[in-house]
């Protein structure tokens, strides 16, 4: 049994929701666990998300390592 264009579009834009929803839960995850005491109405851009991630990755990685200095392309232009 084939499916037609049609059906095959519906399926493929059923899995390509699910995707983007699972993207959104876990940069909503993430914004969460870097900032656990921001309200939750303020929103962050996935950008910033990701920036602020960098950052914080990188004092964690200072605190163990106060010798650590991020190379040139690791550091943030924020």
């Amino acid at each position: 049994m084939t499916r037609s264009a049609s059906e095959s579009r519906i399926v493929a834009n059923r899995r390509e929701r699910r995707r983007v929803a699972e993207i959104s839960r876990m940069f909503s995850l993430l914004q969460e666990l870097i900032y656990p005491n921001y309200p939750y109405r303020i929103r962050f851009t996935r950008v910033a998300i990701l920036k602020l991630a960098t950052e914080h990755i990188q004092k964690l990685m200072f605190m163990l390592d106060p010798s650590y200095k991020p190379e040139e392309n690791e550091m943030l232009d924020c």
